[in-house]
């Protein structure tokens, strides 16, 4: 089910006008933050590896 519908990002405006949408892939898209009017977004952790760090990503939208 997940490859033949994978999680997508939809940005919208205030008026509900959709601005962009993608796959993040790797991104934890369940928990993206905003900090001082900035998005910010975890990486997927992976269980498999003992890993103590998270990287943390600022997201950039770019509209053409």
């Amino acid at each position: 089910m997940k490859k033949d519908y994978p999680n997508k990002m939809a940005v919208i405006d205030s008026i509900g006008n959709t601005l962009a949408d993608f796959t993040p892939n790797g991104l934890d898209i369940n928990k993206i933050m905003i900090k001082n009017g900035e998005l910010w977004i975890p990486e997927n952790l992976n269980t498999n590896l003992n890993e103590s760090q998270l990287k943390i990503y600022k997201l950039k939208i770019n509209l053409n």
